[in-house]
Formats: structure tokens, sequence, C-alpha cells
């Protein structure tokens, strides 16, 4: 199903909450969005459209969380490498460990 606006992503987002809710009975679902994270696509604004459901998951896509590291720690490559794989590896705590070093480096 495809939703869209040449108005807005708010007129966008409103049809897919109407589609949702007439479709869907979601109490008893876990709901998983996914979106680059750009103006307007931020995971509260899926949250919105969801509507009560058991959980919501939301995901950056992988492309562009590797870019903004790359974009981000572009002047210490080895600490980009770092946190690349420990993304990759879905350890939260060791990103905010490199996270805290590479913020002190700044």
């Amino acid at each position: 199903m495809a939703f869209f606006s040449v108005k807005s992503s708010h007129e966008a987002f409103e049809q897919a909450a109407v589609y949702l809710d007439q479709t869907y009975d979601l109490k008893q679902s876990i709901v998983i969005s996914n979106s680059d994270g750009g103006s307007g696509y931020e995971a509260d604004r899926f949250e919105a459209i969801i509507g009560m459901c058991r959980r919501h998951e939301h995901f950056r896509d992988k492309f562009h969380v590797h870019r903004k590291i790359k974009t981000r720690l572009s002047f210490d490559k080895p600490m980009m490498n770092r946190l690349t794989q420990a993304v990759r590896a879905y350890e939260w705590k060791r990103v905010e460990r490199i996270l805290a070093t590479a913020q002190r480096a700044v």
C-alpha cells in the first residue's frame, strides 16, 4: 500500500492512519516502522498514525545510519569503524561509550 500527497507529508500520514485504523486491529500486534529520520519522518510521526498496538519499534535504515556515522566521525576513522561495528552488533552500551569518547574528542 502506498500513500502520497502533493500537499504535505502530514496529509499522506493522515491517509495512512485512516487506512490502518479501518483495515487492521493492531491491539495485539508489534508494529515495525522504518524511515531515514529526515524532517517529517521521525519516529513520533509513525507512532501517531499507528494508534493502539502492543508495541511499536521504529528503525532508521542502514544506509542513513552509516552515512550519519561517516559524516559525524570523518575526523577519526578508527572511531568511525568502532562505532559502525558496535551498531552492526546491536551493542548499545558500546555505542554509548564510543559516542561519549567521540564527544570528548571534539
